[in-house]
């Protein structure tokens, strides 16, 4: 039921924006657009608040080609926060790990968020699994990428918040689950804290990586919104970054 629940909203969501939409022929990838909220969001894993019905719904690919498992994915903000919420069909919510600030897709599903400021080189990869946890690595730029300088405990934004619902059992590969829901409150104060802006109208680089995890696939899958390029399967790889503009 999940997934056509899922699938349908997606469909509907999409043919509306499609409408409405500007033209994005001056962005080389995937434009996508937070809407701004006067409420904030509770980060519940629910997404039964108001803004979720208003923001523009994206679906998943898998590098390119069309997901096993898809998914829908919103954004929206206020003058604290950069919220996120998900909807993902999974018919084997599995994770090993509740830990914080480790690097949980070795463990099992999960949501991943890179921002990065339109004019600079460093950016932020920010985490959330079905059991809550959350993690974020400061990465100066794509040149630097030390396993051990972004791993660091000191690195996990302060504020960050992340909370999932699962509907069906986790770890259980007996079963067949629907999928789980997430939602993630990301602190603009950490965004901006280098000089980087983001207000009405800034435009920002992103990625959405997905993770999954299930018995029931051939192999785990990866997935994003955006198109992936050259041939590249790297979520660092930032030809494959789209566009998130900040609108009210």
């Amino acid at each position: 039921m999940i997934k056509r629940i899922f699938l349908a909203s997606a469909l509907t969501t999409v043919a509306l924006w499609a409408a409405g939409c500007r033209s994005t022929s001056e962005y080389d990838n995937k434009l996508v657009e937070a809407v701004y909220t006067a409420t904030p969001v509770k980060i519940d894993g629910i997404l039964d608040e108001e803004i979720w019905t208003k923001a523009p719904g994206y679906t998943f690919n898998a590098y390119n080609a069309e997901c096993v498992q898809n998914g829908l994915i919103k954004f929206a903000w206020d003058d604290q926060y950069v919220y996120v919420g998900a909807q993902l069909t999974d018919d084997d919510v599995v994770t090993i790990s509740d830990k914080d600030q480790s690097h949980l897709y070795k463990d099992g599903d999960l949501l991943e968020v890179f921002l990065k400021p339109l004019k600079d080189t460093y950016y932020w990869e920010i985490y959330a699994n079905p059991l809550n946890a959350r993690a974020s690595f400061f990465i100066a730029g794509g040149g630097r990428l030390i396993s051990d300088e972004i791993s660091r405990e000191g690195h996990l934004m302060k504020d960050l918040k992340v909370f999932a619902k699962i509907d069906g059992t986790v770890n259980n590969w007996q079963d067949i689950d629907n999928g789980w829901s997430v939602e993630m409150a990301i602190p603009i104060k950490e965004l901006t804290r280098y000089g980087a802006e983001l207000k009405e109208n800034s435009v920002w680089r992103f990625l959405i990586g997905r993770y999954n995890y299930s018995r029931y696939l051939e192999n785990s899958e990866l997935s994003g919104i955006t198109e992936f390029k050259d041939n590249n399967r790297s979520f660092h790889h930032k030809p494959s970054y789209g566009y998130m503009k900040f609108v009210k």
